[in-house]
């Protein structure tokens, strides 16, 4: 099950599906493992847009709410020296993801895995739901998106505390480790102040880290000279990550897969694919 915002980016000439739970969720569909997303729109032509692209790609439905009140997301982004510039509004459709709607989806699903990052966590009524979700699932992979002025301390920490999987970039992590008053690159003594089983680290084209106490794995990242922008490349990688961690791959072999779809989704504008040949020819390569 994957928690959070679905969205519009828009990049000004072009406006692309996106939010990092949807693009996730989309991706694990793209590989095959039919996540259940729960989020909510709009009752508007954008939240049709939503609902039509995800049937068009055979994604499950049923944890999207209407919302009568609100707008489907939209995020305005801009590229600056390469890396883009989140633009978020405020009171969109996800912020009101409502519990008992998303409890009854959990019920018929059971799910294994609970996907969050921590956008979703901004307002009272999506955090409430989700904290409900997080108290059921046996397990749950926390991506730390920590955009500015959307986020607390005190709402950060608490959602860190005892998940299993963390993931956060290297700037993530030094403003965690502040939070805690640990050095910037402490990452494995994050892990435990948090009683995290692993913390993964991202740093864009410098590669990847895992730390768990034990396996501490790093991964260089793939050179890619026809940069179209980095939008979504975090979110990609979590999908591969987490479809490595499913399938039981080794802590290196994640590590290197998660890096080498993560740097081709650089080569596209906008944080997800929609032709299926393009996840096709990652699950031939890694099949060998």
């Amino acid at each position: 099950m994957v928690f959070g915002e679905v969205l519009f980016d828009n990049f000004g000439d072009k406006r692309v599906l996106g939010g990092a739970p949807f693009n996730v969720a989309w991706h694990l569909q793209g590989f095959g493992l039919s996540p259940c997303l729960i989020s909510r729109v709009g009752r508007d032509s954008l939240g049709e847009e939503v609902l039509a692209s995800m049937e068009e790609w055979g994604m499950d439905t049923r944890g999207i709410q209407i919302d009568d009140n609100y707008p489907t997301g939209t995020v305005n982004v801009e590229i600056e020296a390469g890396e883009p510039n989140f633009h978020i509004l405020a009171e969109q459709a996800y912020d009101f993801i409502e519990a008992d709607a998303a409890l009854k989806v959990y019920s018929e699903i059971a799910p294994t895995l609970l996907y969050h990052g921590t956008l979703v966590a901004r307002n009272g009524v999506s955090a409430g739901t989700l904290q409900k979700l997080r108290d059921k699932a046996p397990a749950v992979f926390m991506d730390i998106n920590l955009r500015p002025p959307w986020w607390q301390a005190d709402t950060v920490i608490q959602l860190l505390e005892k998940i299993r999987w963390v993931k956060v970039n290297e700037q993530e992590l030094a403003t965690v480790a502040k939070l805690v008053k640990l050095p910037a690159d402490a990452a494995d003594k994050v892990r435990r102040c948090f009683e995290n089983e692993m913390l993964i680290v991202t740093c864009g084209d410098k590669g990847a880290s895992f730390f768990d106490g034990e396996q501490n794995t790093t991964g260089k990242a793939p050179s890619v000279v026809d940069v179209a922008d980095t939008v979504g490349a975090g979110d990609a990688f979590s999908a591969v990550t987490i479809m490595g961690l499913w399938h039981g791959w080794d802590q290196q072999v994640i590590l290197e897969r998660a890096l080498q779809f993560a740097a081709e989704i650089c080569r596209v504008q906008g944080a997800t694919v929609s032709d299926p040949a393009f996840y096709r020819q990652y699950e031939k390569e890694w099949a060998k």
